[in-house]
């Protein structure tokens, strides 16, 4: 037969206090209740962090090559209407 408990906040209140207060029994319980997968969450945001600023480099060095290739495209335009 299962025991209702009165007041859960202050049973959870108790067990976090509990835990802050002893990192390793934390890291124990997290361990246990979490799955793999969430555990491996901070690693894989990390990765999908460095993998944007790579995508943002990429993008801003893109933009400069176009912005570069319009300037030729200019000068092009301008020598042709030079020749013609």
């Amino acid at each position: 037969m299962t025991t209702a408990i009165a007041n859960p906040s202050s049973v959870v209140a108790r067990i976090v206090a509990e835990l802050d207060q002893n990192p390793e029994a934390k890291t124990l319980l997290l361990r246990t209740l979490l799955t793999d997968e969430l555990l491996a969450l901070p690693a894989r945001t990390d990765r999908i962090g460095e993998g944007l600023d790579a995508l943002t480099e990429e993008v801003a060095g893109n933009g400069r090559q176009i912005a570069e290739n319009g300037r030729q495209i200019a000068e092009n335009s301008r020598q042709i209407a030079v020749l013609t």
